[in-house]
């Protein structure tokens, strides 16, 4: 949805077809006639499979560091491509995912950021699904 390194690339382009918060993905997949439900159970399949198969590594860092984790959060990037018939595919996964707005803070790759900034909050926090909203 956003990449630091196609922001940094392409930041003089136009990357609004290509990057988009959870709302407006919603809205982009409803307005093609597909099913925005569909995409997110493939988005979360590809996403736990992603989790999964670290689950086990991370249990040993966490107690080789002996560091406990119960509760707590860890805010990565995930890089996903979806093709049309709304498979989703996590092309990589970013442990320390870069924040770093646009000079102008109103552009779409900053806008598109901070959208997903404000998704993911709503994401740990709320109760009720973030495109709902």
């Amino acid at each position: 949805l956003t990449n630091i390194s196609l922001g940094t690339k392409w930041q003089s382009k136009n990357v609004s077809a290509i990057t988009w918060p959870f709302a407006q993905l919603r809205d982009r997949v409803e307005e093609s006639g597909e099913s925005y439900d569909e995409l997110m159970d493939n988005l979360m399949g590809a996403v736990s499979v992603v989790f999964l198969g670290a689950e086990m590594e991370w249990r040993r860092l966490f107690k080789l560091k002996n560091e406990k984790c119960a509760g707590c959060y860890k805010h990565f990037g995930l890089d996903i491509i979806i093709d049309e018939s709304l498979n989703a595919r996590v092309i990589e996964a970013n442990g320390q995912p870069g924040m770093t707005l646009s000079k102008d803070r109103n552009d779409h790759y900053s806008r598109t950021k901070l959208d997903m900034v404000a998704d993911l909050i709503a994401m740990v926090y709320a109760e009720k699904p973030v495109a709902d909203e």
